[in-house]
């Protein structure tokens, strides 16, 4: 019996030791099951590829080419563009670009056109934007400055008043100091 209990001892004594110390050529050669192989989706992979391989052309400098703003995503300071391998790409500006205009957001143009105001005179007039900047043609003491919203009946006009309009000549510096 006592022998039986010893030899049981050695026998589990081994088996632990195996399992503990084991080689790592011997291990298990049983091929995992398939419902233990790890999940995952390959689209995931496919799409990372593609967008390395963006990120690849960019660094070359082959930067797709924009096709077109899409208009119907303008919001007031950005642009929305496509390329032509189908990506948006934003503008994003520090100040409003756009304004509103029949409930549609249209680029602002400060480009300032000759004009005649209401009075009949020769102004200048910026193109498109929410506010309309008259400036006179000839600047003296009765001829307003005005500026007034779009969409309201308020101005605000201003002249220069007590001041002697003068002439003068263009001076450029060839060089300056900040001291």
């Amino acid at each position: 019996m006592k022998k039986k209990l010893k030899l049981t001892a050695v026998f589990c004594v081994l088996a632990i030791f195996w399992n503990v110390f084991m080689i790592p050529g011997q291990a298990s050669t049983k091929e995992p099951e398939l419902s233990e192989a790890p999940k995952f989706d390959v689209s995931e992979l496919f799409q990372g590829l593609e967008e390395l391989k963006e990120k690849a052309k960019e660094a070359e400098g082959e930067v797709p080419e924009i096709l077109c703003e899409q208009t119907d995503l303008r919001e007031e300071s950005i642009k929305y563009f496509l390329r032509e391998d189908g990506a948006t790409v934003a503008a994003i500006y520090d100040e409003p670009v756009h304004y509103k205009r029949y409930g549609k957001l249209v680029d602002i143009d400060n480009t300032l056109l000759e004009a005649k105001n209401e009075s009949g005179e020769k102004v200048y007039r910026n193109k498109a934007n929410s506010l309309i900047a008259e400036l006179p043609a000839e600047l003296d003491s009765t001829s307003p400055v005005t500026v007034k919203r779009v969409d309201s009946n308020h101005a605000l006009s201003w002249t220069f008043s007590g001041e002697k309009i003068v002439s003068g000549k263009r001076a450029v510096a060839e060089s300056a100091a900040i001291r």
